[in-house]
């Protein structure tokens, strides 16, 4: 198993117990993936221009991820950048993995406390909370 290197990236709002609500990848468009906060209810969306690979897994699943980072580093955000021992390092000892030999491709993660989301991207993320609706 790798080391597992998870760099937070800065939130709008803090929260340890997001939900990933949608997952909207287009190819003429940013990726962009919602989220919502249990606790306060805020909503956020994660948009990615320039995304080359995205995967859904289950917060069980990605179980090393999580037992290898650092505690304090979990309870900063829900978006990280994963510098070793994710996704990609995972792919890339298979030998027809192209996106290795490609430009330099990153990988962020963005923690639910059920599904997460991996998304490989040669950009980083832009993180937008969207203003709520007034009565008018």
């Amino acid at each position: 198993m790798y080391s597992v290197e998870l760099l937070p990236i800065a939130v709008p709002f803090q929260d340890d117990a997001m939900k990933v609500t949608g997952v909207h990848w287009r190819d003429d468009a940013p990726t962009t993936i919602s989220v919502l906060s249990r606790r306060s209810g805020r909503r956020a969306k994660v948009e990615f221009q320039d995304a080359v690979g995205v995967r859904i897994l289950g917060e069980l699943d990605l179980a090393g991820l999580w037992l290898g980072a650092d505690p304090a580093t979990l309870k900063t955000t829900w978006l990280f950048e994963v510098s070793a021992g994710g996704w990609f390092d995972l792919e890339s000892q298979r030998d027809d993995f192209y996106t290795k030999h490609e430009a330099p491709t990153r990988e962020f993660l963005i923690a639910g406390y059920q599904e997460c989301v991996s998304v490989f991207s040669r950009l980083g993320p832009l993180v937008v909370e969207p203003e709520e609706a007034t009565e008018g």
